[in-house]
């Protein structure tokens, strides 16, 4: 995960997995934008995409 500050937003991005029971079923790409108003941090835009490669023969 990587965070870059632009202002009074923050762009969040990486890759990461949903696993079940010890299984990872799908590996994803993420980024988000969050912003902060009034104190409070709400996100603007999420997008998460499969990564096409599969689990097994990613590297980690």
């Amino acid at each position: 995960m990587k965070l870059a500050t632009l202002g009074d937003s923050v762009s969040v991005y990486g890759q990461g997995r949903i696993v079940d029971d010890d299984r990872i079923r799908y590996s994803l790409n993420f980024s988000e934008l969050w912003q902060k108003e009034s104190g409070e941090w709400r996100v603007l835009s999420p997008h998460f995409s499969k990564v096409t490669t599969p689990p097994d023969q990613q590297r980690n």
